[in-house]
């Protein structure tokens, strides 16, 4: 009997017993979410949780939705997926969740519905995640700095994600504001970083009781101005921007704040050891990229979880689509160990 109909066989026993359990803890009339199994490579599942939105329209989530989206990722990462579907319904909110097997692995994944994209953002976790040292990997502008979504899901679906053990990734342009149109903004509420209400950081806040690190992937570009978003509350300031003058280094750490962390100094060294690159930290050797405004580090601090925001080069970024062994030690780097001093790399 082959591998992927023993699978089959086994997501429908697992589905069956799902629905049972969870009809039972909620009570008499309560329709959990409908289960749908797929088994894909790593580049479908990569273009599963970037759907094409550019002719869809932002909408901000709802109540409903906020709760939904907590309580499903909440369940997600206690691997009670009937609790998860049990949360989500009938799928009325215009989510369904997914059971994904990638490259011999089992996931977990909250995404839109196809016929309701609203740019409410894709969550992916490992089946059997929350291990002792367990890290959240993001993507959070994935249409907007160039293969950062792609890397993102190369590294985690690989078979040696080590301790990475979820993937939330945007599903809409950041400067998206209406179907076709995208403007960049004092206010853009699309951008999951610099929109504290975004359902993106609603699943964040969901997913620290059970992380230790949360990891984000962005990219800047060697020759584009350093004019960042407008100044303003939601827009950050310029060396908050994903976009920046030819720099010195091939990537950027920061933790978000005014000074490194023990984690982004250990993702910095690793990261410079690993893929032999020039890594600068955020503000030690370079005033440029900081995040200083970005929303999930502030989650993160709030909360006293480990904030990494890795910047990379777009010509680091072209090595690490092409190389698995580039992309592998990025994923270590992102692991690595915190523990030990602050010194610079």
């Amino acid at each position: 009997m082959g591998h992927e109909l023993v699978w089959g066989i086994m997501v429908v026993a697992a589905v069956g017993a799902a629905a049972c359990g969870s009809r039972e803890r909620a009570g008499a009339g309560t329709v959990d979410a409908p289960l749908n199994a797929r088994a894909l490579s790593i580049d479908e599942a990569a273009r599963s949780l970037q759907p094409r939105s550019r002719d869809a329209a932002y909408r901000p989530g709802t109540v409903e939705e906020r709760a939904i989206v907590a309580d499903v990722v909440e369940a997600l990462w206690r691997g009670d997926v009937s609790g998860a579907r049990a949360a989500l319904g009938t799928g009325d909110g215009g989510f369904v969740i997914e059971a994904w097997r990638v490259e011999g692995r089992d996931f977990s994944v909250l995404r839109e519905r196809d016929d309701r994209l609203r740019g409410a953002g894709s969550y992916a976790v490992r089946t059997g995640a929350a291990g002792p040292r367990s890290i959240l990997l993001q993507a959070p502008h994935a249409y907007f700095d160039r293969r950062t979504g792609a890397i993102a899901a190369q590294i985690f679906f690989a078979p040696d994600a080590r301790a990475i053990d979820g993937l939330f990734v945007n599903s809409m342009h950041r400067y998206q504001t209406s179907p076709g149109k995208r403007e960049r903004r004092r206010s853009n509420p699309s951008d999951v970083c610099h929109n504290p209400d975004h359902l993106f950081s609603v699943a964040t806040r969901a997913s620290l009781s059970s992380v230790t690190r949360l990891v984000q992937l962005h990219g800047f570009g060697a020759t584009e101005l350093a004019a960042g978003p407008p100044a303003g509350p939601a827009g950050g300031s310029a060396d908050d921007s994903s976009e920046a003058v030819a720099l010195e280094f091939d990537a950027i750490v920061s933790a978000g704040d005014d000074r490194s962390s023990a984690a982004s100094t250990a993702v910095a060294l690793a990261m410079a050891r690993g893929l032999s690159v020039r890594v600068g930290r955020y503000p030690e050797d370079t005033d440029q990229l900081g995040a200083t405004t970005n929303v999930q580090g502030r989650i993160c601090r709030d909360a006293g979880i480990e904030f990494v925001h890795v910047e990379l080069s777009a010509a680091l970024r072209d090595r690490l689509v092409d190389s698995a062994t580039s992309r592998s030690a990025l994923g270590a780097a992102l692991a690595a160990s915190s523990d030990g001093d602050e010194s610079a790399p």
